[in-house]
């Protein structure tokens, strides 16, 4: 027969573990509120329009301007799908100047002679897709290769699809640049 005494007793002695538990971590948090919140003050010092602008920046766009509209996604949902993808909004970057936004004649000479195709990247492509669609295309010679260099560099996610100009025969980190930019 079991005995309820015990089990009453050893219930009440979980219950009163969990309390205190619950007590000690609130302590530890309230007090190192500051360690467990590490990003708040950097998120709370930015505004609405220079974070819409750095978003700009880093290839966002908003929902409206899309040319296929998916009104299943929230914006919340994009910034913190951004922020599990490792994307943070860093304003400690300088803007780039007018005078290093300038093409010299001798870029414009060089551009003038590589060759560039047109490739278009459906929506919701994998990064296999992406390197084997960049391969019959004859901008990338290997898909495995450029694969195995995107997750050298933690890409894999972050390649954005379209419609893309694309050199003929350049390296593997400019395109990546290129098809990140967006």
């Amino acid at each position: 027969m079991i005995n309820l005494e015990g089990v009453r007793s050893f219930l009440f002695g979980i219950g009163t573990g969990l309390i205190l538990l619950s007590l000690v971590f609130y302590l530890v948090i309230s007090t190192n509120e500051e360690k467990f919140n590490i990003n708040t003050r950097a998120i709370s010092s930015i505004t609405d329009k220079e974070l819409a602008d750095r978003a700009r920046e880093l290839g966002m766009v908003f929902q409206s301007e899309l040319e296929i509209g998916n009104s299943d996604v929230s914006d919340e949902f994009v910034i913190q799908r951004a922020i599990d993808l490792g994307m943070i909004f860093d304003e400690s970057e300088p803007p780039i100047s007018d005078s290093e936004q300038q093409v010299t004649d001798e870029q414009v000479a060089v551009e003038e002679q590589v060759q560039y195709v047109t490739v278009d990247i459906p929506l919701g492509s994998s990064a296999q897709r992406i390197a084997t669609i960049l391969q019959q295309n004859g901008v990338i010679d290997s898909a495995n290769s450029y694969l195995n260099y995107l997750t050298d560099v933690n890409a894999t996610t972050a390649l954005s699809t379209g419609v893309f100009e694309l050199p003929l025969n350049n390296d593997f980190d400019t395109i990546t640049r290129i098809l990140i930019a967006r």
